[in-house]
């Protein structure tokens, strides 16, 4: 599971210094198809580098989740043993 999260940390990461690195080179002011290229580039990129913010936010709440299972099942688990 860590594994995971270290995987869409760098996703992102790196996601963002492509953005950072291409901002300059796109051509925002061109005309036509070179405005629609770098529109559709920005927008492709903001959805990796949103789909990556959603998996590292689920994958701390799912851990903090099974946790708790955990802790539920050992919880039934001493019950039955004292009951």
């Amino acid at each position: 599971m860590k594994r995971m999260k270290i995987r869409a940390l760098m996703c992102l990461f790196f996601a963002i210094v492509m953005v950072v690195y291409a901002w300059d080179r796109l051509p925002l002011n061109g005309q036509g198809l070179e405005k629609v290229f770098a529109l559709s580039w920005l927008s492709f990129a903001g959805l990796v580098i949103g789909g990556n913010i959603v998996a590292i936010a689920r994958r701390g709440r799912k851990s903090t989740q099974a946790k708790q299972e955990v802790d539920n099942a050992r919880a039934v688990k001493r019950a039955r043993q004292f009951g």
